[in-house]
């Protein structure tokens, strides 16, 4: 425990330090910053918020987890992973970075255990990942403090067809919705890595994150006054 084995090399948590392997994604991306490229923009965002707590669901090794708490020193953490692996890296990797005395790590994320995390969900950011159960878990009328959250949400529609749709759906009347669409890899996208041009082909396939099509994300930013009822959609 604690022993530094790698480092994000560059992307939103370049200097992480970080474990040799990753569960249910690709590992290389993560370190050479390339990783889930297209929201960038919003985590380097998202920074600049006062949030107080940051929750992940489907948290993996803690990517995510570990890369906020860093990023936002003032941020209690409560990482939600269902592989007891997992949660073994993840505590590794927080002890690594100094971080673990700000993070909860807890198995399954249901709709009570999410509630319990996200309290009112004032000064909160969701960070969601969870292969297609977000149709069930992301309800607001089921977890209330989804209303006055902020989320980041992996949508799945390959798993549970039309899952993007009904997630926006029932935050229309509360956040602003952004979908971001997934584009593959280019070889410049990897500025850590300097390889000559016949190179060009292997370096893509290097930092391709072998996703299927149907993944995209959804950007959920709470409105003022967000805390009123949502009609059922």
């Amino acid at each position: 425990m604690g022993k530094s084995r790698g480092q994000v090399m560059a992307g939103p948590f370049a200097g992480m330090r970080y474990g040799d392997r990753a569960f249910g994604s690709m590992l290389i991306p993560k370190l050479v910053g390339t990783y889930e490229l297209e929201l960038h923009h919003a985590v380097y965002e998202r920074f600049e918020r006062a949030y107080g707590r940051v929750v992940v669901a489907g948290a993996a090794e803690g990517y995510y987890a570990i890369g906020f708490a860093l990023r936002i020193p003032g941020a209690q953490v409560v990482a939600f992973e269902a592989s007891a692996a997992a949660r073994e890296e993840l505590a590794s990797i927080a002890a690594m970075n100094g971080v673990g005395s700000r993070m909860t790590e807890l198995g399954i994320c249901d709709a009570p255990a999410l509630s319990e995390a996200l309290g009112d969900g004032r000064r909160v950011l969701v960070i969601c990942d969870l292969e297609g159960a977000e149709a069930a878990l992301l309800d607001p009328r089921v977890v209330p403090g989804l209303r006055q959250a902020d989320l980041i949400v992996e949508t799945h529609d390959e798993f549970v067809p039309g899952v993007r749709e009904l997630v926006a759906a029932r935050f229309l009347g509360t956040h602003s919705v952004e979908r971001v669409m997934q584009v593959a890899r280019r070889a410049e996208d990897a500025k850590a890595i300097r390889t000559p041009a016949s190179f060009r082909g292997a370096l893509e396939q290097l930092i391709s994150e072998r996703r299927p099509a149907g993944i995209d994300w959804l950007l959920l930013d709470a409105r003022p006054g967000s805390e009123s009822p949502l009609e059922r959609v």
